[in-house]
């Protein structure tokens, strides 16, 4: 009963990633029962009578079938980084320096392989063995197996989970710390695994991590702000890029933007609404003035067949590239030339029950990150577009360079003086209730 009890919590227990820190727990559990290494552990058993041969001396060298309650344990064996050898030793000490008296799991092995055989010693039998199985038997139902058990639980329980991070759209050059730090082993120094998940926008992230559908996610300062206003549970964990991406841009200057169509794809519709107050009360218009069009995806591609005059939000990475070779005068301008307050344009944040640990080993992977980039540019390239052979463009290749000198790792917020700016522009323009600075923790 206690061996089909064994073999059906240990499967419960020992599954994937689970099994390399359920032997390293054994290894510990035994360490402590019996004062000895499991990998050179002695089983005393009684002394062996030649005349009890279940086998003939030509079939010593056998694989043998592993008793039921014993599975597991080859399982556990299985998953050691080396072989693991449990030496039988009778009561006749001369027997014990037999290379045959022993027990060989290796890793590459899909049977225990029992190395009985030998010159010196063509006496050791299947009975010997079961004898021994016995005595590993006799070890697991004492009474520390409730303890080892426990220890079983506890090691798989050990076992993180990868971090669910929800990007704040589909993978792209905006990314390459991610990618980089994937890609060069610089999480998995850290004792991380991260999925990235494409999302629609900086909301949808948001949302996902409050309701514990994900882990982390990229978004903007000025969307967290809002969003936590809400009663949305977002801790901050970094800034990957400090100031704001997004340009206004139109075919005519910003004074003759009266009676124009003004576009927009933000999932921020709110924020969006606010800096095109901002850009319009600069000028003494209002939102009476312009006709407003939402357009959730090709902003650019709208903008240059002439279905609106100007767009809010376009990322001055990828403007120069996309409106190249097409006709027509544009004006680029950026956000913080319009009065729009400084916000970072592409932060971290994460549920509640991400420990400040794990945090503080996102900010030490991804700085490795950015430093990387920064220093290798053209091989942090080819990494990107060989690990998304799709994004491999000629657009993407020429906003490279300019997009790898923006990413750092810095605190949320960057500034405390900035931060307030933000706030009190969101609370300006009926986006936040409170008017506190919102106090942040790395």
């Amino acid at each position: 009963m206690v061996a089909k009890s064994f073999h059906l919590l240990a499967s419960l227990f020992l599954n994937g990633a689970a099994c390399g820190a359920v032997c390293k727990f054994l290894n510990q559990f035994f360490s402590w029962s019996t004062g000895q290494s499991l990998d050179t552990m002695r089983l005393w058993g009684p002394s062996y009578d030649p005349s009890q041969s279940a086998l003939p001396a030509s079939t010593h060298n056998t694989t043998l079938p592993v008793p039921p309650y014993l599975s597991i344990l080859k399982h556990v064996f299985s998953q050691a980084s080396k072989p693991v050898r449990i030496r039988l030793k009778s009561q006749n000490r001369s027997q014990d320096s037999t290379p045959g008296n022993s027990l060989t799991f290796k890793k590459e092995e899909k049977d225990f392989i029992y190395p009985l055989a030998h010159p010196a010693d063509p006496g050791v039998t299947n009975h010997h063995i079961q004898n021994t199985m016995g005595m590993v038997y006799k070890l697991l139902t004492r009474k520390n197996f409730q303890i080892l058990l426990v220890s079983i639980f506890l090691s798989s329980c050990d076992q993180q989970p990868p971090l669910r991070l929800t990007l704040d759209w589909v993978l792209n050059p905006h990314h390459a710390p991610l990618v980089i730090a994937l890609t060069q082993g610089f999480f998995k120094e850290e004792g991380l695994q991260v999925d990235l998940i494409p999302a629609q926008g900086s909301l949808e992230g948001c949302i996902q991590v409050a309701a514990s559908a994900a882990d982390l996610a990229l978004t903007t300062e000025s969307q967290w702000i809002i969003q936590k206003d809400k009663g949305l549970d977002l801790e901050p964990v970094l800034t990957l890029i400090s100031q704001p991406l997004e340009v206004f841009v139109s075919r005519v200057p910003l004074h003759q933007l009266k009676g124009k169509r003004i576009g927009h794809a933000s999932s921020g519709v709110g924020f969006s609404a606010a800096v095109l107050r901002k850009i319009l009360k600069n000028q003494g218009l209002t939102e009476n003035d312009i006709i407003d069009v939402h357009t959730k995806h090709g902003l650019v591609a709208a903008l240059v067949n002439h279905q609106v005059d100007a767009i809010v939000n376009a990322y001055r990475t990828y403007i120069a590239v996309d409106l190249k070779g097409h006709n027509g005068k544009f004006h680029i301008y950026p956000y913080e030339d319009l009065g729009i307050p400084v916000f970072a344009a592409q932060v971290m944040v994460a549920n509640p029950r991400i420990s400040s640990k794990t945090k503080q080993a996102l900010q030490r992977a991804l700085k490795k990150a950015c430093q990387f980039i920064h220093q290798n540019p053209d091989e942090a390239w080819m990494i990107f577009k060989t690990h998304r052979p799709e994004l491999d463009t000629a657009a993407n290749q020429a906003l490279w360079p300019l997009i790898g000198k923006m990413f750092n790792v810095d605190p949320l917020p960057v500034s405390e003086e900035r931060h307030q700016t933000l706030k009190v522009f969101l609370r300006e323009n009926g986006l936040i209730k409170k008017g506190e600075l919102v106090q942040f923790t790395t």
